[in-house]
């Protein structure tokens, strides 16, 4: 297993825009038989706490962002589409 990091923006419950840090775990591809053919790629990730000042932390000359990487994201949820991930 490699330790790879994942972005991805997001939004919150009350409409402030995050972004979101992690480490990809595993890479599940989908696949539903038809026509037409689909398929869907999923990345499980484990995700750091993103408040701000707290789980991350912007650097103020750059556009690098410190992940504190004890604090995590307390919600379960791991999954998103590879196309959201950078």
């Amino acid at each position: 297993m490699y330790n790879c990091g994942v972005g991805a923006c997001g939004t919150s419950e009350v409409d402030i825009e995050n972004d979101y840090y992690g480490v990809l775990k595993y890479i599940i591809e989908l696949e539903y038989m038809g026509e037409p053919l689909k398929k869907y790629v999923l990345c499980s990730c484990e995700w750091f706490d993103p408040t701000l000042n707290c789980g991350t932390q912007p650097h103020k000359l750059s556009k690098f962002v410190e992940v504190h990487p004890t604090r995590r994201y307390r919600k379960y949820d791991p999954f998103i589409f590879s196309n959201m991930a950078s």
